[in-house]
């Protein structure tokens, strides 16, 4: 859980923002940061929304597909789905469901503070991923 290296890129955003269209305003600028990246991908967690999302796939299952990487979303809100209140403590979590389908866990990264919304996106599945984000998050 060290940082290896980092990248940037920029570039004209010429695509709206428009709810549940982010993949197609923000997908290649991302892209061509990853493109710049020289080490091995292990994992790809993104600040983003995978399944849980009105049109039923979101930004970080789009880049987990084209780059054919494991991805995970961690999103600040939820968009949509039902879930039961999350425990205080760190790794507490209840599944988020759509249609009676379990999409995401509402996962505690920290005591008393907000949880997060984590969700499986490609080659990756919900049991997998938990362990992986409370590490990555460390305590943030």
């Amino acid at each position: 859980m060290e940082m290896i290296e980092a990248v940037t890129a920029s570039g004209r955003v010429d695509f709206p923002y428009i709810l549940g269209l982010l993949s197609f305003r923000e997908s290649l600028i991302l892209l061509k940061a990853f493109a710049k990246i020289r080490s091995s991908l292990d994992v790809i967690l993104l600040d983003a929304q995978v399944i849980a999302y009105p049109r039923g796939i979101g930004l970080a299952f789009h880049i987990g597909l084209l780059l054919d990487k494991p991805s995970i979303g961690c999103a600040k809100a939820r968009l949509i789905g039902d879930y039961n209140e999350v425990g205080e403590e760190v790794g507490c979590y209840s599944h988020l469901t759509v249609k009676d389908k379990v999409v995401v866990a509402v996962l505690r990264t920290r005591k008393n503070f907000k949880p997060a919304f984590v969700s499986p996106g490609h080659k990756i599945d919900l049991n997998t991923f938990i362990d992986l984000v409370l590490k990555s998050f460390h305590g943030y």
